[in-house]
């Protein structure tokens, strides 16, 4: 068999495995994986990214402003401004108050990313809705330094500042946690399989899989080391004052934002192509208009079983009578029903 037809096996094998990334290019030493390659070979992680350094660099700084804000919430509502022989305090509001605005907290970190994950598919991409609640972050972390001056808190603006900030460090965390974690993976662009010749001769499989995996196990790492910051922050909650306990974490996030920034010409950027969230929502407003209206007119449809069928089959594009503002097709519908049983 000639060269030609060997090189062209291997390709064809290739395209077949990601016929969808046919612009992955070989550098040199390399080649396409074969199956025999794929069987026989010593598997091993590629070289992460700088790209992806950066918004791992980015997430940890945006987790030890996080944890490095969070761990003072308790003593700063909880507790009463400079009381002798007290804990650090500010607003003086028991422990019920500080455990239901925490608990609020928390909750509203965690529904936010919704919004961001829709405003990035929809609208912004990634990098720039990153970016755009990224100032969202900062902004609440100026609100509550300034807020937790000694000035401030003797004019009884902790309260409203704490909430202020609650509400939009929350909108700012859930904006980044949503897009953050599919950004690094997106920045290694290998996806089909080759094989590498190292210095010592030796053939290895760069296997995408486990370059993801080494990525992540860099994010995570990052994520739990940037928690450690708590320990910062109460210790000069402690020593110092609030104003300080809680300017560190806001300069980390200043810092955060320019690490990011800079990486720029680096990423990987994806162009947004539609929320599945709003998708989902224009197919169940379908289904219900149209089985409203078949209902009203008498036309409903059986199915083989000469029963009814869902009210969300009749955003089935099949079962329209005008299906050219419908971008979904039907196995789309019957993945939706799916989901909504279960």
């Amino acid at each position: 068999m000639s060269s030609a037809s060997i090189k062209q096996g291997v390709n064809t094998y290739a395209e077949a495995l990601h016929p969808e990334h046919a612009g992955d290019v070989l550098q040199e030493g390399e080649r396409w994986a074969t199956e025999e390659d794929m069987s026989t070979l010593r598997r091993v992680a590629d070289k992460i990214p700088t790209a992806a350094y950066f918004v791992v660099l980015t997430e940890f700084c945006e987790r030890f402003t996080y944890y490095g804000i969070t761990g003072p919430f308790q003593n700063y509502i909880s507790n009463g401004y400079q009381v002798p022989n007290s804990r650090p305090g500010a607003i003086g509001g028991g422990q019920q108050m500080a455990t239901g605005l925490s608990n609020f907290f928390q909750f509203f970190c965690y529904l936010c990313p919704i919004l961001g994950a829709i405003i990035a598919d929809q609208w912004l991409g990634k990098y720039k809705t990153i970016l755009l609640f990224s100032l969202v972050y900062i902004l609440g972390n100026l609100v509550l330094t300034l807020t937790a001056l000694p000035v401030s808190i003797r004019a009884g603006g902790a309260l409203p500042g704490m909430v202020i900030a609650m509400i939009t460090i929350g909108l700012g965390t859930g904006g980044i946690k949503a897009n953050v974690s599919p950004m690094v993976a997106e920045q290694y662009s290998r996806f089909r399989p080759f094989v590498r010749r190292l210095k010592s001769g030796k053939e290895v499989l760069v296997d995408r899989e486990l370059t993801i995996q080494s990525i992540f196990n860099w994010f995570y790492w990052a994520i739990n080391v940037g928690g450690l910051s708590a320990i910062a922050t109460t210790e000069l909650e402690a020593n110092v004052d609030f104003w300080a306990a809680y300017l560190l974490p806001t300069l980390m996030f200043v810092f955060c934002i320019i690490v990011f920034w800079l990486g720029r010409n680096k990423y990987i950027v994806s162009k947004p192509t539609g929320s599945i969230v709003i998708k989902a929502y224009r197919t169940g407003r379908a289904g219900l208009r149209n089985y409203r209206l078949a209902k009203k007119e008498n036309r409903l449809v059986m199915n083989e079983s000469g029963k009814k069928v869902s009210w969300i089959d009749y955003a089935k594009p099949s079962l329209a009578v005008d299906s050219s503002f419908m971008d979904w097709d039907d196995r789309f519908v019957d993945e939706l029903r799916t989901a909504i049983r279960s």
